[in-house]
């Protein structure tokens, strides 16, 4: 009974993912660009369709595959000493043993598929917003460039504070908030710009994003710019260190992406030694939008004459997992 609950909540979660216009965005941003064929495109709780597909045989043969002790990672984070937690682990995962087949590599599934930019419409009759989603491609966690683009995220839409937020919240009213971020994978990632805008202020919201990201790109940050980060990732640091909840996240999610224990301490050393040209070198190659993908997500009139006004290419028709369909 309470499997079959489960799998109830977990079917009626996917079903409303696909009635929320961000969490459709999210979805078809990523799976338009990276591919129906890359592994990086599929939402980790699967699709309407896929989830279907998936047999209790299925979920086994995976656990006895992927989840052995010859391939996990245990973080513990405490008032402990190496001495006294050693026989502790060993004997509470005793019985935990790896199967005779050797793990299977952890295979690289290589960048997104090159292309040309195109732009993507979902359509939402009656939304009184449109979902504007700008994506391209990201350096893997582990690239040098990781820290410092960071840096350049924070500026850009990282923070309340930043670039996008100021121009289309505090300028105009156009958004409730405008954000940016960095996907962290162990292959390449995707550089992400998102914003649920006024239906009306479409065709502006596009413009000003691409004012922003151009003249990030030309021009990259000033020393205000720069300093004002590095205080705000300091910041950001001394939180997450300052719990043991926060310190067991952190040295989790850097081993599940394949990084060492100091990767943090790496990081803010590259972050706090990054010059100003550094990062205007990292601004021109990430935020060239002669490489960036564009979704909307809402009315589907409001959509095209806003991609037209500012030169997007002729968008291409999806559903809310971003499987084509007619126009």
């Amino acid at each position: 009974m309470r499997s079959s609950s489960r799998a109830t909540r977990r079917r009626i979660g996917r079903k409303n993912r696909t009635q929320e216009p961000t969490d459709v965005a999210r979805v078809v941003t990523t799976f338009t660009f990276y591919g129906a064929k890359h592994p990086y495109a599929h939402p980790p709780d699967g699709t309407m369709t896929s989830a279907k597909k998936v047999q209790l045989g299925d979920i086994a043969k995976w656990h006895k595959t992927i989840w052995r002790p010859d391939r996990a990672t245990i973080v513990v984070v405490g008032d402990v000493t190496p001495a006294a937690l050693t026989p502790l682990l060993a004997k509470t995962f005793a019985a935990w043993k790896a199967p005779a087949e050797s793990a299977p590599p952890v295979a690289d599934p290589g960048p997104a598929p090159a292309g040309e930019p195109r732009s993507f419409v979902v359509d939402r009759p009656d939304a009184p917003q449109i979902v504007m989603s700008w994506v391209r491609s990201g350096p893997k966690a582990s690239d040098t460039a990781y820290a410092p683009l960071s840096m350049i995220n924070v500026a850009l839409g990282g923070s309340f504070t930043s670039r996008l937020n100021q121009n289309l919240r505090e300028d105009h009213g156009w958004t409730y908030g405008a954000r940016s971020s960095i996907s962290a994978q162990r292959s390449a990632g995707m550089v992400v710009v998102r914003a649920a805008i006024r239906g009306d202020a479409i065709s502006g919201a596009l413009r000003e994003t691409q004012k922003e990201l151009a003249s990030l790109a030309k021009d990259g940050l000033g020393d205000k710019d720069i300093e004002k980060v590095r205080a705000l990732l300091n910041g950001d640091a001394l939180e997450t260190y300052g719990t043991v909840r926060g310190v067991a996240g952190s040295l989790a999610g850097n081993a599940s992406l394949g990084l060492l224990p100091d990767q943090d301490v790496r990081d803010l050393a590259a972050q706090r030694s990054a010059s100003a040209k550094d990062l205007a070198m990292l601004a021109t190659k990430y935020f060239d939008l002669s490489a960036a993908t564009v979704v909307l997500v809402g009315p589907k009139e409001a959509a095209i004459k806003a991609l037209a006004e500012n030169g997007f290419p002729k968008p291409e028709f999806v559903d809310a997992e971003g499987v084509p369909v007619a126009h």
